[in-house]
């Protein structure tokens, strides 16, 4: 069925699979369920978005959690003993945002050992 899907999709040459998916007629015993996934960004006023865009560009706002959130550390720590029973110290956590920063740490990791 996932194969149907995507030929299907790619044979109409939608530009946005997420938004156009839940009109692909299936099943019709099966009902489709919309999450609003991939919703079209005219649901937003251009106002709204150039303004999120602007507070984005701000050079405070760059920085990923780790850098502008100290206490996320001591929070997976204690989520992890709470939940697995495992204590790590901080100095032994590394987050990454992304696969790409999470590939490039990888080899450092490994070395590091």
């Amino acid at each position: 069925m996932k194969v149907n899907i995507s030929r299907r999709v790619y044979l109409n040459n939608y530009t946005n699979r997420f938004q156009k998916l839940y009109q692909i007629n299936g099943k019709k015993e099966l009902k489709t369920l919309n999450f609003g996934i991939g919703e079209d960004v005219n649901l937003i006023k251009n106002e709204d978005l150039e303004e999120f865009s602007r507070i984005c560009a701000k050079k405070e706002n760059y920085g990923y959690s780790e850098n502008i959130c100290p206490g996320l550390k001591e929070a997976f720590s204690f989520y992890s003993l709470k939940n697995y029973g495992v204590y790590l110290q901080n100095d032994n956590l590394t987050f990454s945002m992304g696969i790409k920063n999470a590939l490039n740490k990888l080899a450092f990791l490994l070395v590091n050992k």
